[in-house]
C-alpha cells in the first residue's frame, strides 16, 4: 500500500508554498484525492504529472535555443506609435486662447500688498 502525501510534505518536495499548492488543488490542477475534507497526494502519480509538465528547451540538435524575444519587432512598434503621434499635443479642453493673463482677457488683477482684488 502506497503512503499519501500531505500539503505539508508534497510543498517542499515541488518547492512551492503550501498555498499555491492548495490554489492548484482548488482549481484542479494537480492529481489529488480529497479524503473528508483532508488532501492528499501520491508520489507516483505526482511524478507523472511532472513527466507531463517538462518543456524542452533545446533543439532537437541538442543546440539551446534562445528563449529571447526579439527586440527588433518591439522597435518597429515603438517607432510607428511615435511616428503616428508626431505632430500632435494634447490640449485641455479647459483651455481657451492664450496661457498669459495679460491684455483685456483678464478680469481680475490680485494686489498683493492690500490683500484685495480689483478686476472689471
Amino acid at each position: 500500500m502506497e503512503k499519501y502525501l500531505t500539503v505539508k510534505t508534497l510543498a517542499p518536495y515541488l518547492d512551492i508554498k503550501p498555498s499555491t499548492l492548495y490554489s492548484w488543488v482548488e482549481k484542479g490542477l494537480i492529481p489529488h484525492y480529497k479524503i473528508n475534507r483532508c488532501v492528499r497526494f501520491r508520489l507516483d502519480e505526482i511524478e507523472e504529472w511532472l513527466k507531463g509538465k517538462k518543456r524542452e528547451c533545446g533543439n532537437m540538435d541538442g543546440s539551446l535555443s534562445s528563449h529571447k524575444k526579439s527586440t527588433k519587432n518591439m522597435d518597429a512598434i515603438i517607432r510607428r506609435a511615435i511616428d503616428s503621434m508626431k505632430g500632435r499635443r494634447y490640449t485641455s479642453p479647459h483651455r481657451r486662447g492664450s496661457q498669459t493673463c495679460s491684455g483685456p482677457e483678464r478680469r481680475f488683477e490680485w494686489h498683493f500688498s492690500k490683500g484685495v482684488r480689483s478686476g472689471g
